[in-house]
């Protein structure tokens, strides 16, 4: 669905002013990894904001890049590289996969024949789903290929280095459709009062450790689309009549129209891979609190974000607990505050990556 900016002055996601290169200049090149058809919504607004700087585009596979080398050579001024950490481990089950870190030292080699300088944004301490085994080891590796970048982009400013620049994460678009009649009726067949889990409906999640640890007398909607189905019927066979689980292809309409709606957003995901979730931020788009698990990258953004709109506990007993003690209510703003919005604001995003891209 296309997606259109937001329209709530509270929570302008606005354009980076001034951006474009000047009268008469050449404006960068820009390449970009992954290029997905600009169907991610991360993505697609990353691209959005890049923009404002010159053309971007898709980065060559390697493959294009072993056979047509001579053609591509500084092809790109800059190229930003997302999610390399998942080739890290082996995917049928976790392990370090030598053969991985192989293909992506060869892939950062490629690219710094056809890009001036090479950043890599940084989502993970390690990748979801490595074995416990290999966590340390995944971690390290990630660490010590950092050096081979010119530069490192972090949505959390919770452990800095020299080579380091945290960026904001962006905010979202509100959709640009109302919910269909289906969705409609799905919507209206909800409880009054609830709390909502939003995203892929995964094991790396931990949402089996907060059903078996929710209050029976607040209600949870789980929404999303399913990536393991053994793991969907595991939830599905925890569920209490409290729990209401909507699996599937979720349109931004219905998704938005969910959390609005809801007491909160719930992130139940208490490993230590995640850097930062990008349903927090999906969240605070639309003015709805989040309730998640704390760690050092979250306990930062909450100096940012405020404590009303980011509650954290140790674990998901104790975050469950906060959720039983408080207020049942709809805990979501009007829109977006504007604190949030000045913070994660395309402005803002847009005067770091100039610093970092073209020093």
């Amino acid at each position: 669905m296309r997606r259109e900016p937001l329209t709530d002055p509270a929570c302008p996601a606005t354009r980076p002013a001034g951006a474009r290169a000047a009268a008469g200049a050449q404006p960068p090149r820009i390449g970009y990894l992954p290029w997905t058809g600009v169907t991610n919504p991360y993505t697609e607004r990353f691209i959005e904001i890049l923009g404002a700087f010159g053309p971007v585009a898709a980065l060559p596979t390697p493959r294009e890049l072993l056979r047509h080398p001579w053609r591509l050579r500084r092809r790109f001024d800059v190229a930003l590289v997302n999610w390399i950490e998942h080739e890290l481990v082996r995917r049928r089950d976790g392990a370090f996969s030598v053969a991985g870190l192989a293909r992506v030292l060869v892939r950062v080699l490629l690219l710094r024949c056809v890009a001036r300088r090479v950043v890599y944004v940084r989502h993970n301490n390690f990748p979801h789903g490595t074995r416990a085994a290999d966590r340390e080891r995944a971690q390290r590796t990630l660490d010590r290929l950092e050096r081979l970048f010119d530069a490192v982009l972090i949505h959390a400013g919770h452990a800095p280095a020299p080579h380091r620049r945290y960026v904001p994460h962006p905010l979202y678009h509100l959709a640009s459709a109302a919910p269909d009649a289906a969705e409609s009726r799905l919507l209206a067949a909800l409880p009054a009062r609830f709390y909502a889990v939003f995203g892929r409906i995964a094991r790396y999640k931990g949402i089996d450790r907060l059903l078996a640890h929710f209050p029976p007398e607040r209600e949870l909607v789980v929404l999303g689309a399913v990536e393991e189905p053994a793991y969907l019927a595991t939830l599905q066979g925890m569920a209490g009549p409290n729990v209401h689980i909507l699996a599937g292809q979720v349109s931004d309409a219905l998704a938005q129209a969910v959390l609005r709606r809801s007491c909160g957003l719930v992130l139940s995901h208490a490993e230590r891979d995640m850097i930062v979730s990008g349903s927090l931020f999906y969240a605070l788009s639309l003015g709805t609190r989040v309730f998640a698990i704390d760690s050092p990258a979250l306990a930062w953004l909450r100096t940012r974000i405020g404590a009303a709109e980011l509650q954290l506990a140790p674990d998901v007993a104790a975050l469950c607990g906060l959720i039983a003690r408080g207020r049942d209510a709809p805990g979501g703003a009007p829109a977006c505050p504007a604190h949030i919005a000045d913070e994660f604001g395309d402005t803002r995003i847009a005067g770091v990556l100039r610093e970092v891209l073209f020093p």
